[in-house]
């Protein structure tokens, strides 16, 4: 059964491109809708990527963002959402082999 559900989401920082992707492919993957208000007139489906970077070049001051989720278990996609939101950032070490040469 679809539901409608609405939340606020609160900002302290930009969100990063590796989030910004992520919620693009999260919602492209789920089964429904998923939209973010900014203000009264922005508006945009967060499964079409560059309505999506213009939403949040538009919107940069704001920091309250309004989710609308229409679809199966929206809960689970808001666990998803806060996962990706959250102002962790993500490292990965990779360990170099000083034996190689490389050519720059």
């Amino acid at each position: 059964m679809s539901q409608l559900v609405s939340t606020s989401l609160s900002t302290q920082d930009q969100f990063r491109m590796d989030q910004i992707i992520s919620l693009n492919q999260l919602a492209k993957n789920y089964e429904g809708k998923v939209y973010f208000l900014s203000g009264k007139r922005n508006i945009v489906d967060v499964s079409k990527f560059p309505s999506l970077i213009t939403f949040f070049l538009m919107s940069t001051g704001s920091k309250q963002i309004k989710v609308l989720i229409d679809g199966k278990n929206p809960g689970a996609i808001l666990t998803e959402m806060d996962a990706i939101c959250s102002t962790e950032s993500r490292f990965t070490s990779n360990i170099l082999n000083t034996a190689e040469k490389v050519k720059v």
